[in-house]
């Protein structure tokens, strides 16, 4: 993804968008877009509808299909490293950045339930199922990071306890930069203190394995409820995809209705020639409209099926190559939407997005 700004219409760091307070709503977020979209182009009116939005490297992105098309299309993008980063984000990253970001996913998709709660096409009490999932992902995650912290804490007060394992790990550190310095000999004398109070230093941070451990078990989660709330989203894209595909295929069928002379004109004081024309192209305007609100959508699909792909490959990566436990990738197990026969593949950038998983399963391969 590029980093000039200037290839977006807006966009705002998360830390800057929770600065003034730790929660955001939907009515928050959606005033805060409006302004920032506003501020970025003057008095050019936008279409809130012709932008699609996305979370990326810790910044609120907003762009119009054709910056979209552009990122998506960048052949400057290098898989490998987006993963590498994207796994050492989830293990390492700041919890409350994590958070941050899926209170932002979860509310750009209340923002979009409720758009589509006036929407005839969109079914509403698959609508309104969407709401519980979402209250429920929140109060989870809430919950894990509240039990990193608690773990985190832990391992401080254990620290504090062994001073070792501060002065043995700051060492190293002096190891390594008189190493870059090609100061040898120090780094000879250093390694052979660090030998001799290795065993000492591994017995004291024996006591802290299992929170560790437990902290990464739990960015894992924080990792699966990412991507339940992207299902969310994606589940979202391919009802209003559907209902756009059925209004399309009547206009089209109106359209060639008229053009076989099978409809009556509506207004008798008109001719029929003047009233057909004038109701031919009322319905062309209106098809080209819902044809490009569709592309619009499938570009946003995409963006959407790209972040879940990653977010997969990360799930799997830590499970297989960090936890060793290959069971814990349950990437696809999401039965509260039931969307197995409901999202389909979005082709459109079918090679972006498979390069994460392909991935994945070299590296395991090479690991076995």
């Amino acid at each position: 993804m590029e980093e000039n700004g200037a290839s977006y219409i807006a966009q705002v760091s998360l830390q800057d968008l929770f600065k003034e307070d730790d929660e955001i709503s939907k009515e928050k977020l959606e005033r805060f877009l409006t302004q920032m979209v506003d501020e970025n182009n003057g008095n050019q009116r936008i279409d809130p509808d012709a932008l699609i939005k996305v979370v990326y490297d810790g910044r609120l992105i907003v762009m119009n299909e054709k910056q979209a098309e552009s990122m998506l299309n960048d052949p400057t993008f290098d898989g490998a490293r987006e993963l590498r980063l994207a796994v050492t984000k989830a293990l390492k990253g700041e919890p409350a950045y994590i958070q941050q970001e899926l209170m932002v996913l979860s509310a750009m998709a209340r923002m979009t339930m409720d758009h589509y709660k006036s929407d005839p096409q969109i079914d509403k009490m698959e609508l309104n199922r969407l709401y519980p999932l979402l209250d429920r992902t929140k109060h989870e995650t809430d919950q894990i990071l509240s039990e990193i912290k608690e773990m985190e804490d832990h391992i401080q007060k254990i620290r504090s306890q062994h001073p070792i394992i501060t002065e043995y790990e700051s060492k190293v550190g002096e190891m390594v930069g008189r190493k870059q310095a090609s100061d040898l000999n120090s780094a000879h004398q250093i390694a052979q203190e660090l030998k001799s109070k290795k065993k000492n230093y591994l017995f004291s941070c024996r006591a802290m394995q299992p929170d560790l451990q437990g902290i990464q078990f739990r960015r894992l989660d924080l990792q699966k409820k990412k991507k339940r709330i992207l299902r969310v989203h994606r589940f979202l894209t391919a009802q209003k995809m559907d209902g756009l595909r059925m209004e399309t295929n009547k206009l089209k069928e109106k359209i060639q209705s008229i053009k076989n002379g099978a409809e009556s004109p509506p207004d008798a004081s008109s001719s029929p020639m003047e009233s057909s024309l004038d109701q031919l192209n009322e319905l062309s305007e209106n098809l080209k409209e819902k044809e490009k609100q569709i592309e619009t959508i499938n570009t946003q699909d995409a963006v959407y099926e790209i972040d879940e792909s990653k977010t997969g490959a990360v799930i799997e990566d830590i499970a297989h190559n960090v936890l060793n436990e290959p069971e814990l990738d349950i990437s696809d197990r999401i039965s509260e939407l039931d969307t197995k026969n409901r999202i389909k593949p979005n082709n459109k950038y079918d090679a972006v997005f498979k390069n994460y998983s392909r991935m994945v399963t070299k590296k395991r391969r090479k690991r076995n």
